[in-house]
């Protein structure tokens, strides 16, 4: 099973990278990263494989 932090890791970065240049502003885009995985630690337990997390 995938676990949270190593998503926050793998992810968090290149989300926050892409956030920052559709938003150009860097308060809004770590805003979008945190509620992006806000988003997916709740809707996590409805993964029926965790392995695809990054389909959520």
């Amino acid at each position: 099973m995938v676990q949270f932090n190593d998503l926050v890791e793998q992810y968090g970065r290149i989300l926050y990278r892409f956030s920052l240049i559709l938003t150009k502003n860097p308060a809004r885009a770590a805003d979008f990263v945190w509620q992006a995985f806000v988003s997916m630690a709740r809707g996590r337990h409805q993964l029926k494989n965790s392995a695809h997390a990054k389909t959520l």
